[in-house]
Formats: C-alpha cells, sequence, structure tokens
C-alpha cells in the first residue's frame, strides 16, 4: 500500500481504460510516499479528468512553485485555466512559459499570450469593467501589434466611452498593422 510507484503505474493503467476515477484514486495514494512531477501532473491530470479543475490548477501551481520553468506544467495550467476562463491563472503561466520555452517556439506563445489578453480584455467588457477591458486589449496589441481582434475591440471600448476619434486611431492602425 505504501508504495508510491505502483500506484503510480496502476493508475496510468485505470486512466487508459477510461476509468478517471480510479486514475484520481491511485494517483493520489502515490502522491503520499512520491511528490515527484510526474506524480503530481498525473494527479492534476485525473483530477481534470474528473471535473475537478480547481484541484488541478492547484497542482500544477504547485509544480510551477518548485520549478518555475517546467514547461510541461505550465502549459497544463494554461490550457485548463483557459478552457476554465480563469484569465487570473492563465496570464501568468503563460508569461512564465514565454520565458521558458525555445526561442523558436516563442511566436507561437506570444500568439497565446495575446489572446490570453484579449480574451481576458472581453471578461472585463462583459462584467462592465470599461477600463480594464482597454487595458487588457492595449496589452494584447503591445504583444502582438497586428492583432486584429483586439484592434476592434479595443475600438469598439472606446466608442463606447464615448471617444469616437481615439476608436478611428486604433481600427486605422490595425489597418496599417
Amino acid at each position: 500500500p505504501g508504495h508510491g510507484e505502483a500506484h503510480a503505474r496502476m493508475g496510468e493503467l485505470a486512466r487508459g481504460r477510461g476509468d478517471d476515477q480510479s486514475a484520481l484514486v491511485h494517483s493520489l495514494q502515490a502522491l503520499r510516499t512520491d511528490d515527484r512531477a510526474e506524480t503530481l501532473l498525473a494527479a492534476a491530470d485525473a483530477y481534470r479528468q474528473t471535473g475537478r479543475p480547481g484541484d488541478a490548477i492547484a497542482l500544477f501551481q504547485d509544480i510551477i512553485a518548485r520549478d518555475p520553468g517546467h514547461v510541461t506544467a505550465l502549459r497544463a495550467l494554461r490550457d485548463l485555466a483557459v478552457a476554465e476562463g480563469r484569465w487570473a491563472d492563465a496570464l501568468p503561466a503563460q508569461e512564465r512559459l514565454m520565458s521558458a520555452v525555445a526561442p523558436d517556439e516563442r511566436t507561437s506563445e506570444q500568439t497565446s499570450l495575446a489572446g490570453i489578453h484579449y480574451e481576458r480584455g472581453r471578461a472585463r467588457m462583459a462584467e462592465g469593467d470599461l477600463t480594464g477591458g482597454t487595458a487588457a486589449f492595449r496589452d494584447a496589441l503591445r504583444v502582438r501589434p497586428d492583432f486584429v481582434p483586439a484592434a476592434l475591440a479595443l475600438g469598439d471600448a472606446h466608442m463606447q466611452a464615448g471617444d469616437p476619434t481615439q476608436a478611428l486611431r486604433v481600427w486605422e492602425r490595425a489597418v496599417e498593422a
């Protein structure tokens, strides 16, 4: 019962046959004696599969606290946070990921960062936070000046704020980009 690697392997087998609940039970038992990143990742994935994203996010954050450049955990945290619309968790993970990935991967990660800023802006606008939404759209455009959805949304935010001149400037810059 105290052999962590045996439970980890049993969790893998359960996951392979589609038994997510058993995979979670075995992964959690493995964590009692084995707190390696691989074991934490397996438990986080089991939490995600059983519909417990908050617990999965907490485990991913634990891995990142131990190893701030753990690319697998950063990507998993970002992806889960994005899927859950938890932009406050997705943004720092993506920002860390930008510095942790190889240079040839930075362009796609930069696009993801701009997208997270954009979605954060949309969420803030939906909450009625015009200032926060505008700032998030600007952040997206700082990351990717040619990110048209953010430019359109920023222009719309300026229109909503009653500043059509600024909206027109933003849209003109987007056309030029």
